[in-house]
């Protein structure tokens, strides 16, 4: 086991990364790591879900957070989404939160992040410890995941992997003006 990668698995594993794993599936996790694998395989982590970018853009951002409210209530966050079309604009409305996700479809990261980013204001308003963040940002294949800001540091300090192989902080948005 290389020094950098065993480090890290003792790290993760204090952080409680796998700590909702039986204790042999989190020591084969914590080994994996330890061994150079990939700490953020979908396998071993249960708060996760797939965002398409497109999906977001074409105004269809409700069913990536219907998808996301069940893992959001183990967190203590509780969302009411709905869709709004108002004079050819589409919102996206989170907890009262307007996100517009029309005109996006060129660009498709703004409709992916700005709903994300309420999500994550609402978490850090009920005193979360984890926040979201993504993986493959304004792709087709996007990985949300609700991890602890540290565990993701801890990866990122360790070295051992490419930043585009390390889900990145969404930053908390607060609405369209």
């Amino acid at each position: 086991m290389g020094s950098h990668s065993g480090r890290l698995a003792d790290e993760l594993d204090e952080l409680g990364l796998w700590s909702h794993l039986p204790v042999h599936q989190r020591r084969g996790a914590h080994s994996a790591v330890a061994e150079g694998g990939y700490p953020f395989n979908i396998k071993t982590l249960i708060d996760w879900v797939f965002v398409d970018a497109d999906v977001m853009a074409e105004g269809r951002g409700e069913q990536v957070l219907d998808e996301l409210a069940p893992i959001l209530e183990r967190h203590g966050v509780q969302l009411e989404v709905a869709t709004v079309h108002d004079r050819g604009d589409v919102l996206l409305i989170i907890n009262g939160i307007g996100c517009r996700v029309t005109d996006t479809v060129s660009d498709p990261l703004p409709a992916t992040l700005q709903p994300l980013g309420v999500v994550n204001h609402f978490l850090e308003r009920s005193g979360a410890s984890t926040r979201v963040h993504l993986l493959y940002a304004g792709t087709n294949y996007g990985v949300v995941h609700l991890l602890r800001p540290e565990v993701v540091q801890a990866v990122r300090r360790a070295g051992t992997f490419p930043d585009y192989e390390i889900p990145e902080l969404v930053e908390p948005y607060l609405g369209h003006p």
